[in-house]
């Protein structure tokens, strides 16, 4: 091995500390001892080595810690959802080609050596229960360096990689990224912090419970509102035929229900008519934030654009009818995925769906709680 091999070894060395390079000078063979990997990693071929050391060289992550890239591929981190996912990544692993163009090669990758140093440079790993080689990835491999696509368009390449993975296969995945929060370890409770639950009594079931049990299930943010919108939707109606009743019940104690006229009975009809308007599909998360959940108290979680909208706001009135306007107008953005839709303008960004998401999921929590505390009677009013 020549003096500028060993310089380029020499390099890797300082950069990947917690990495060992032995270098076997006559057969040109290097074997690299990684942290949390059992087996040695070698590399026994010239041409190998000479392409590992130029990957090497230009290795880089993305702030996020999902896109691992050189000059002239790009690695996009994926965790395995289904099972046929979990076998080809887990059980037994397989690298295999997805598609192939003159420009680019897109790959599956159970795990690959770039992307186990970038786990251990930057601390992803723990070597007692998460290996730094533990991480798949969709491999994009460029032909040319004019044929590198830019990052926009690598992600939009990307989604249609996984969607033909999932309609294909079967092979769900989601993206996702290194962990570097290892520290805790999932399968031990630390003595001083043993591990004990608390828990309500539990709920009688109802719909809205199946409702709210799908929708955790669901990462994605988007569709994890609008499942999450769905056991709101559910509990809404509830809420509407409750003050209905009692609106009409607070007319017909009147006097003159014991002898109806005309007058009587066309002001009974105009009424039920004007709740009706009250119990449309763009007034149920103003009905549910108001008679089912403690606004005050679960607004400390609302997304940064709705706390500012809310506190503009006059009243409590007020802020619960912005913060509905906006699930409402956020949750038909999300449901008309026509092209020409036009938006309202009071949706919640894309990067708050996280945060509103964990608002949604408190409202939907409260609204189940509040439905089963209703006499049985007036539970029979749900769908």
């Amino acid at each position: 091995m020549d003096v500028e091999f060993q310089k380029h070894i020499d390099a890797f060395q300082e950069r990947f500390k917690d990495v060992e390079f032995v270098i076997d000078a006559e057969s040109n063979k290097v074997d690299i001892e990684i942290p949390g990997v059992e087996e040695t990693v070698t590399i026994d071929e010239l041409g190998a080595l000479v392409t590992f050391i130029a990957n090497v060289r230009e290795l880089n992550i993305d702030a996020d810690l999902a896109f691992v890239r050189t000059r002239g591929i790009t690695f996009r981190l994926i965790a395995p959802e289904s099972i046929p996912a979990q076998l080809v990544t887990q059980i037994a692993p397989k690298e295999f080609l997805i598609s192939e163009t003159e420009e680019f090669e897109i790959s599956f990758v159970p795990r690959d050596l770039l992307i186990t140093l970038m786990a251990v440079e930057n601390g992803a790993y723990n070597e007692d229960w998460l290996s730094p080689d533990s991480y798949s990835a969709i491999r994009i491999k460029y032909s040319y360096a004019e044929t590198v696509l830019n990052p926009e368009a690598e992600e939009k390449m990307i989604e249609a990689v996984l969607f033909e993975l999932a309609a294909s296969e079967g092979l769900v995945f989601t993206k996702s990224a290194l962990n570097n929060d290892t520290d805790f370890n999932p399968f031990e409770n630390e003595e001083s912090e043993p591990f004990n639950p608390k828990f309500r009594p539990l709920e009688s079931f109802n719909e809205g419970i199946r409702l709210f049990n799908a929708a955790v299930l669901v990462d994605e943010p988007e569709l994890r509102f609008l499942s999450l919108y769905k056991v709101i939707e559910y509990l809404g109606p509830v809420v509407f035929k409750l003050d209905r009743n009692e609106a009409l019940r607070k007319r017909l104690d009147c006097a003159e229900a014991l002898r109806p006229d005309g007058a009587f009975l066309d002001g009974l009809a105009k009424l039920a008519e004007s709740m009706k308007e009250k119990g449309g599909d763009n007034l149920i998360p103003r009905i549910v934030l108001t008679r089912c959940v403690d606004f005050a108290h679960l607004s400390s979680v609302l997304p940064p654009s709705l706390k500012k909208a809310i506190g503009e706001a006059k009243d409590t009135e007020a802020r619960i009818r912005s913060v509905a306007e906006a699930m409402y107008a956020t949750r038909n953005s999300v449901a008309h995925a026509k092209s020409n839709y036009q938006k309202s303008g009071l949706e919640v960004p894309g990067p708050e769906l996280i945060e509103l998401n964990a608002f949604a999921q408190a409202v939907a929590v409260h609204a189940i709680r509040w439905y089963n505390r209703l006499p049985e009677h007036q539970r029979m009013l749900g769908a």
